[in-house]
């Protein structure tokens, strides 16, 4: 190991500070032939070496802390259900469009099932 001193190498951080470079629908087609859309929010380190789409965010819920899609869910006004992944990020994250997030910077986390980087829609400790 090349001169590394392994003995006091510290544990690295699983978070980032990422930049909101843009916001996209994709439409996501499920096995029994439904499509819904997703918005995945394309997003790059602040140093701009390394891109990042989320398209989840961590959520506490009745069966406890989890991560959920940013599923695109309307009320009959077509506004975002405040009660949805995606309209409590907006919530958390203090916008009331999606165009509001382009340029905001956000802290990705790990997902711990898939190692991806999410979103949260509460306060988190990493």
């Amino acid at each position: 190991m090349n001169n590394f001193d392994i003995l006091n190498a510290k544990i690295g951080e699983g978070t980032k500070e990422l930049k909101i470079t843009n916001i996209e629908i994709r439409p996501v087609s499920f096995k029994d032939g439904r499509t819904t859309d997703k918005v995945f929010l394309a997003c790059s380190t602040l140093d701009g070496e390394k891109q990042f789409d989320i398209s989840e965010a961590w959520c506490e819920t009745q069966d406890g802390k989890k991560t959920q899609g940013l599923w695109v869910q309307l009320d009959s006004k077509n506004n975002i259900v405040p009660q949805s992944t995606l309209g409590r990020l907006l919530q958390y994250l203090e916008v009331k469009t999606l165009n509001d997030l382009k340029e905001k910077v956000i802290t990705g986390y790990p997902d711990d099932k898939k190692g991806y980087l999410v979103a949260t829609t509460y306060e988190k400790t990493a």
